[in-house]
């Protein structure tokens, strides 16, 4: 009876055995299988993550500076400035204003996005701005011309290869709306003809918009792989030629404000730094 009681005892113990074993090698088994899942999640999660994600470029700030350079102009002892114009005119610019209302940089012809493709725009609407544009307006004195620093603005991803400049009248606003009109430049002064004479009063003025674009000494790229970008740009108006083709006793005063404002969009150098 004893011995009976001892085999069924082992019986009991070797099922109980066997059970724990399946139990074992079965959690084993679904263990695996749940790692090598998490493994092969992981991989593809990592994966997708890699493809993606774009590539992280870091944008780099660039400052704006607007300046002149006075060439044969020369400053006046008691007020404004002086200067011989290319027709023989002797020029003295007594007061004036200008309005500056935007600059920034031109990608490249050949030249898209690095990391993002979008349209850049010079001095247009349309579209998302630029981020290299720097908008005004932004009045300075003509009567007393020196070095104006804008502020900084970011580059994106183009290859740039030009500056864009653009002149246009200020809005004057109150809460009601536009009230008045700055002009886009106005110059105050007397001039000499070429056969003399006593001065003669003039004043040009213009609401006409009006802009341009300057190649720039080497293109600039935003890449910190390769090439740094210039800390600031400095466009330098030459004053010395900004009256050159005024014919101030025969041309209309409309003829007279275009071809100043060509020539202060067009004769620029640009300064890299």
């Amino acid at each position: 009876m004893a011995a009976m009681d001892v085999n069924k005892r082992n019986a009991v113990i070797k099922t109980n055995l066997k059970v724990w074993m399946l139990v074992t090698i079965a959690s084993i088994t679904v263990a695996g299988y749940i790692s090598d899942a998490t493994h092969s999640t992981s991989q593809t999660s990592s994966s997708l993550t890699n493809e993606s994600t774009p590539h992280q470029h870091t944008h780099t700030k660039i400052a704006y500076t607007l300046d002149w350079g006075w060439g044969n102009a020369q400053a006046d002892q008691t007020q404004g400035w002086h200067v011989t114009n290319n027709l023989g005119y002797d020029i003295h610019i007594t007061d004036g204003t200008l309005v500056n209302a935007a600059v920034q940089l031109v990608p490249c012809v050949d030249s898209t996005r690095l990391f993002a493709p979008q349209t850049a725009h010079a001095g247009h609407g349309g579209g998302k701005p630029d981020e290299t544009r720097w908008v005004g307006p932004l009045v300075e004195s003509l009567s007393k011309p020196g070095p104006i620093a804008l502020g900084s603005v970011e580059i994106g991803d183009h290859r740039y290869c030009q500056a864009h400049y653009l002149l246009a009248q200020n809005e004057l606003k109150n809460g009601f709306g536009i009230v008045a009109l700055e002009p886009t430049i106005v110059l105050t002064g007397t001039y000499i003809s070429p056969n003399g004479g006593a001065p003669v009063a003039f004043r040009i003025k213009t609401n006409i918009a009006w802009g341009g674009a300057t190649d720039l000494p080497k293109a600039i790229v935003n890449d910190s792989g390769t090439e740094q970008a210039p800390h600031s740009l400095t466009l330098v108006r030459n004053l010395g030629m900004l009256l050159d083709g005024v014919d101030l006793a025969a041309m209309t005063p409309d003829q007279q404000a275009r071809t100043v404002l060509r020539s202060l969009t067009t004769q620029i150098q640009v300064v890299q730094h």
